[in-house]
């Protein structure tokens, strides 16, 4: 097995990086998104499956830890094959950075689509809804 040295983390998460730069406005969310998986994977040595299927209840990021409860094989949620799948990852600081920076990047995208929720609600004259009623439940 191949490891990368800092170095070509480095160069590799910056290609990444300028990619997103360097392309359109709908292209960048997705090499920005990749950036992320990338990045996560290299820090947890995480299967491709176990990274597919992470989701935010799988992270404690007061703690600095993740925790492999699932796989995402064929297109399909899996049960970790062996009892030494699951298992509990500790988070380094670059990881964790990441975690960190995702979580708030989704709390803003939230915030921002009940903002424009209201502006739009408030134009037509119209009571906005309750936040759970947005978020679809």
């Amino acid at each position: 097995m191949n490891v990368l040295s800092e170095v070509e983390v480095a160069r590799l998460l910056t290609a990444y990086a300028e990619l997103e730069d360097e392309t359109d406005v709908e292209q960048a969310p997705w090499w920005r998104l990749a950036r992320q998986i990338v990045q996560v994977a290299l820090g947890t040595a995480l299967r491709r499956g176990q990274l597919l299927a992470l989701r935010w209840q799988d992270v404690e990021l007061l703690e600095g830890r993740l925790s492999v409860r699932q796989g995402f094989v064929r297109n399909e949620f899996t049960s970790p094959k062996s009892r030494s799948s699951w298992r509990t990852i500790e988070l380094g600081g670059p990881t964790l950075r990441q975690a960190a920076a995702n979580l708030l990047s989704v709390v803003m995208e939230v915030l921002n689509d009940r903002f424009r929720l209201q502006e739009r609600v408030a134009r037509n004259g119209q009571r906005a809804a309750p936040v759970h009623q947005h978020a679809g439940r």
